[in-house]
């Protein structure tokens, strides 16, 4: 049976510490396919000013040639309403006769619990999980095991390499004209700078 990886996120901009995850998380659990799945507008995010998801998909898709197991979809984008996991996977599921994981840092992890269904997110999806910048790795252990316990909950923890950014902070950056090539693909340097984003 094929193995998908799902990984969702606002991706406004995608940088090297989403690249490094999702490589890291291909690797360590033999994915044939990581499919990286923009949202329209996250739950927690409701509010915030985020960036047209045409840019956001764009920008993932500059990026595919990296990998050839990555793929973009922009089923949350044209649904044009809260992305809520439960739901997505739920037609991710009907789509692909395959294992699935939703891929996700630690940092979103410990939290899960208390997103829409998380509950039930935790006892009929499998996770790959990888450690995030200033995230305790004994904290996401004691998260996991309680999952496993509470809902039998199907989770690797990769033992991905850190990259020390945030998208929160990549912005800040380009507003104000710092560098930040070391952190960006050049693809996406190259489209923010021809679609004078972040400005």
């Amino acid at each position: 049976m094929n193995k998908i990886g799902i990984y969702g996120g606002t991706f406004d901009p995608i940088h090297k510490g989403h690249l490094g995850l999702a490589k890291d998380a291909a690797d360590e659990c033999n994915l044939d396919k990581l499919i990286f799945l923009p949202a329209y507008v996250q739950p927690f995010k409701v509010g915030k000013s985020v960036t047209n998801g045409a840019h956001r998909y764009n920008m993932i898709k500059s990026i595919l040639k990296i990998d050839d197991r990555f793929e973009v979809s922009n089923f949350e984008l044209e649904k044009g309403e809260i992305s809520y996991s439960y739901d997505t996977l739920l037609e991710f599921k009907k789509l692909y006769d395959a294992k699935m994981f939703f891929i996700m840092g630690d940092d979103s992890f410990i939290q899960l619990e208390k997103w829409f269904k998380g509950k039930e997110l935790l006892k009929k999806f499998s996770f790959i999980i990888g450690n995030r910048p200033g995230i305790n790795i004994e904290k996401t252990m004691e998260y996991l095991n309680d999952y496993r316990e509470k809902y039998d909950a199907d989770i690797t923890l990769i033992n991905n390499k850190l990259v020390d950014v945030s998208a929160t902070e990549l912005r800040k950056a380009l507003k104000t004209g710092k560098d930040v090539d070391k952190f960006l693909p050049d693809s996406v340097i190259e489209y923010i700078n021809e679609n004078k984003l972040y400005k």
